[in-house]
C-alpha cells in the first residue's frame, strides 16, 4: 500500500490542476469573452512559461535527457511568442512574433 500512496497523491494533484484549467475555460464561455485578456489567454501564457522553464532546468538536472528538453522547450517557447501575437501587433508591428521565432 506504501507504494500506491505516492500515485494516488499524484493523482490528486493532477485531478485538481485539470479541475482548475476546465473551470478557468468554463467562465470564459459563461461571460462570452475570449480576448487576449481573458482568463484563458492568461492561463495559456503562464502554462507555456512554466513548461518552457521547467523543462530547462530538468535539461541542466538531467543532462542524459538535455538535448530533448531543450528540443520541447524551444517549441514551448515558439507558441508562447505565438500567444504574445497581438501584444507585438500593438507594440511592434504585424507579424512580429514570426520574425523572433525565425
Amino acid at each position: 500500500m506504501k507504494e500506491l500512496l505516492p500515485l494516488f497523491v499524484r493523482l490528486a494533484i493532477y485531478s485538481v490542476f485539470m479541475f482548475l484549467i476546465i473551470q478557468i475555460v468554463a467562465l470564459d464561455f459563461r461571460e462570452a469573452d475570449f480576448t487576449e485578456s481573458s482568463f484563458t489567454e492568461i492561463a495559456q501564457k503562464i502554462l507555456l512559461t512554466t513548461m518552457v522553464l521547467g523543462l530547462v532546468f530538468f535539461s541542466y538536472n538531467y543532462p542524459r535527457f538535455r538535448i530533448i528538453s531543450i528540443i520541447m522547450a524551444l517549441f514551448f517557447l515558439v507558441h508562447f511568442f505565438r500567444e504574445l501575437d497581438s501584444f507585438f501587433d500593438e507594440n511592434f508591428f504585424d507579424g512580429f512574433w514570426q520574425l523572433i521565432v525565425w
